[in-house]
């Protein structure tokens, strides 16, 4: 009676269960294992109990048969992926127990499984909520961090900007290109830091297209050249053609200032650095050479580090050591590599490999000119929304400048919505962060609005994330002017605005 109670246990019980020989093979198993795995007892019995498993997952399962017969009696356990019969994969949770002869010979060993399945999708589940969460808190953190960092640093660059405008002694004008420097500097620490962040976060997307090199050497070039200037160093380009890579342009572009930016910085008065770019058209070689100190072999394996100088920061030369991981995060993000060679005393080389790419079929001719920007209308009224007094009164000195003469601010979204269906500017300058909402509820609500519908507006804000950027011109916005604010790129905007 007890051993019929036994069997009856054994085969109804409601997990899988399985008895296995010396071998490993399967002499009995239970319904519950029979419907797990889709097969029959009589088509499981003789099978290897490893050739149910997922191959990925024979290691881990042989590793438990060990286990337990070292245990003798003692269970073991794993959780590994069982074959159907169908041939897709079930997670279970399996356990063995057996017995051994008095010589230490397995007798037989009893497997224990329970679908675990459920279990697995649900922690998968959980995991991706928790990341998911977790890069939105980033992306709000950083987004944050970039305003309140970027907010006074406008207020230091912008009121600079005004005082070069007037005039000024000598030892004033220099004092004030010593706040530019050093509020350049901070800013383009900044945008930095969260830019190689957001890229080693894979939060970037790239936009890949043929690019011809020798544009955006130009670019690069023409960039830089006032710090070349003014470290007395030589910049030279080799003639090539026309060299056509898949790329991101503006990513390669910032690479290329990145390399070169270094490349004068950590340079000798008197150096160069030459630019060279070649390949067979399946690769393509962009060479960046400089003539400066060089660096030490044992040092090259630190260069891409993060915030690691090399010892730079006691020669004055400004930088975070950002500069360099940013660039190979933006090149690997596009497909390509960044190599390096270098020469105690004689220099350094860094070469950026892609991708070659056709050129894009020609333009047809007789396309439409772009127009010169429109002259702003003097006396134009113009909104801006922003509770930060200091911005405002940076944004009206600016404007003065151009004769735009009539600055009316509003500090939340309701005030800036009611001031705009009142007095219907000819431009709305929009912070994004206010007191009792977003810019964009002002955009929105104004765009929704026939009697405002038209009335260009101009993003004005420190949060210089491209995705949010890219969000509100989508939305309606004709441009969008990042803090710190650079004069003539608010004039600019302004003539788009005006221009409309």
């Amino acid at each position: 009676m007890a051993v019929d109670r036994l069997a009856r246990v054994f085969v109804d019980a409601p997990f899988g269960v399985a008895i296995v020989d010396a071998e490993g093979r399967f002499e009995a198993t239970n319904r519950a294992l029979q419907g797990l795995l889709g097969r029959s007892d009589d088509d499981l019995r003789g099978v290897r109990c490893i050739d149910v498993a997922h191959p990925d997952d024979h290691v881990a399962l042989g590793v438990m048969v060990d286990a337990d017969r070292r245990l003798d009696g003692e269970a073991s356990s794993t959780r590994a992926r069982l074959v159907r019969a169908d041939g897709s994969a079930a997670w279970a949770d399996i356990a063995m127990s057996g017995a051994s002869h008095d010589d230490g010979r397995v007798a037989y060993q009893i497997v224990y499984v329970s679908d675990a399945t459920a279990l697995v999708d649900a922690d998968e589940a959980h995991r991706t909520r928790t990341g998911t969460e977790t890069e939105r808190a980033q992306s709000e953190f950083l987004s944050r961090m970039s305003h309140e960092l970027r907010t006074p640093l406008n207020s230091v660059l912008g009121f600079a900007q005004l005082l070069e405008m007037g005039d000024l002694r000598a030892d004033q004008r220099d004092a004030v290109a010593q706040i530019m420097k050093a509020g350049a500097h901070l800013r383009d620490l900044l945008t930095d830091v969260l830019e190689y962040e957001r890229a080693q976060s894979g939060r970037i997307v790239f936009s890949i297209e043929s690019v011809m090199v020798e544009s955006v050497v130009s670019d690069a070039i023409g960039i830089v050249a006032p710090l070349a200037r003014e470290h007395v160093v030589r910049l030279a380009t080799a003639p090539s053609g026309e060299t056509w890579v898949h790329a991101d342009r503006g990513r390669l572009r910032q690479v290329l200032l990145n390399l070169l930016t270094n490349a004068v910085k950590y340079n000798r008065a008197g150096g160069s650095v030459s630019v060279d770019v070649h390949g067979d058209g399946e690769t393509v070689c962009i060479a960046v050479a400089d003539t400066g100190r060089g660096i030490a072999e044992h040092q090259l394996q630190l260069l891409f580090t993060p915030f690691e100088r090399l010892g730079a920061e006691a020669t004055g030369a400004d930088g975070a050591g950002v500069g360099l991981p940013l660039a190979r995060s933006l090149a690997e993000g596009m497909g390509a590599t960044i190599e390096v060679t270098s020469e105690l005393g004689v220099g350094s080389q860094f070469v950026v490999r892609l991708e070659g790419a056709r050129p894009p079929g020609a333009r047809p001719r007789g396309g439409t000119r772009s127009q010169p920007p429109a002259q702003p209308r003097r006396g134009a009224v113009v909104l801006y929304v922003d509770d930060n007094d200091a911005n405002v009164a940076l944004v009206e000195q600016m404007l003065q400048h151009r004769g735009l003469v009539r600055v009316v601010s509003a500090p939340t979204v309701t005030d800036g919505v009611a001031v705009a269906r009142r007095l219907r500017p000819d431009v709305v300058l929009l912070d994004l962060h206010l007191p009792d909402g977003t810019g964009q509820d002002v955009l929105e609500a104004l765009r929704a609005d026939p009697t405002t519908a038209a009335i260009p507006i101009v993003v004005v804000s420190a949060d210089a994330t491209p995705a949010r950027i890219n969000e509100l011109l989508e939305v309606g916005a004709v441009a969008y002017v990042t803090k710190p604010i650079v004069v003539n790129e608010l004039f600019a905007a302004m003539d788009l605005a005006l221009g409309g």
